[in-house]
């Protein structure tokens, strides 16, 4: 029956969204898609007060989050950083990645991405606080799973067996129905496949 339901919403959700970007392109029909696509990072969700204890998987493709009225992020740095903790890793680790907040904040959306903007790895739920998205492959997408007030929050992504190279975590972060910041990105760190560089991280 839940499963029922939530299929009903995802449904219902993608219709919603494709009304509206019908909508957006017959008002603002003069918008530059190269600044639209700049303008987001490559994750992008509904509302965390739309859709407290989940995300729907049609917000991979959504320019920003749909409120109605239309609601533009912040500019300027956002109170939010990626915090990393060693700019060398091996793959197939295990790398923590924490969320930390100047102000609380309802809602997220995160992947790691190699230089090309592609999604790579996935995301471990081992908290209650947190859920996946399959955006391209499984689990690549952490989102958050209740809209409860968040200030610190710790997450762990497992790196790729097959991937050796650059990352960044780069994501959104939902304070407020209308206030949200989008392409906050981490420091970039590297992917290695054997320990070829003396401070690489231990497993």
């Amino acid at each position: 029956m839940r499963s029922t339901i939530k299929k009903q919403n995802l449904k219902s959700s993608r219709q919603d969204g494709l009304r509206k970007v019908e909508k957006m392109t017959s008002t603002r029909p003069n918008t530059n898609a190269v600044a639209i696509a700049t303008f987001i990072l490559t994750t992008l969700f509904v509302s965390s007060y739309t859709h407290p204890n989940y995300v729907p998987n049609s917000a991979c493709s959504w320019m920003s989050p749909w409120h109605e009225p239309y609601v533009e992020p912040q500019q300027g740095k956002a109170p939010y950083k990626f915090k990393i903790y060693h700019p060398h890793v091996l793959v197939n680790m295990t790398v923590p990645l924490c969320i930390i907040g100047a102000e609380p904040f309802k809602g997220l959306m995160i992947q790691a991405q190699d230089m090309e903007g592609n999604a790579i790895g996935y995301w471990i739920t081992d908290s209650g606080r947190i859920q996946t998205l399959n955006c391209t492959n499984e689990g690549d997408t952490v989102t958050h799973s209740n809209s409860n007030n968040k200030q610190i929050l710790p997450i762990k992504w497992r790196a790729p067996e097959d991937y050796e190279g650059k990352v960044v975590f780069k994501g959104a972060i939902v304070k407020s129905y209308s206030t949200f910041w989008t392409n906050i990105a981490s420091d970039t760190f590297s992917v290695h496949s054997t320990k070829s560089k003396r401070n690489v991280m231990a497993p």
